[in-house]
């Protein structure tokens, strides 16, 4: 079993100012993961990134990495809503519609 973190961001989004969600936040997914899974997703390098457009000028980035024992992550901000996303990514290794719930 691995510990793996999952990092939402939205580099796009299509609201006035064009602001970043969650700028200075932490939108974070910590899952523990069966070696296999870990492999199947994100390789030799430990690391994995999925993309989205999820329409209206908005796209969103998930970012995952296998976090090294010992170590300690931050307090996360939650997903806002978007865990689904991680859900589709760990049984499908995309991002799929199909997920939301």
């Amino acid at each position: 079993m691995k510990r793996v973190e999952f990092r939402l961001i939205m580099p796009r989004v299509g609201s006035w100012g064009w602001k970043l969600f969650g700028d200075g936040r932490m939108h974070v997914i910590n899952k523990k993961l069966v070696d296999e899974t870990v492999d199947r997703l994100l390789g030799s390098e430990g690391k994995g990134l999925w993309r989205y457009d999820l329409g209206s000028g908005c796209s969103a980035l998930v970012f995952a990495r296998v976090v090294p024992s010992g170590e300690r992550t931050g307090e996360s901000d939650g997903f806002c809503g978007y865990d689904w996303m991680v859900a589709s990514i760990i049984r499908h290794n995309r991002i799929s519609p199909t997920e939301v719930r």
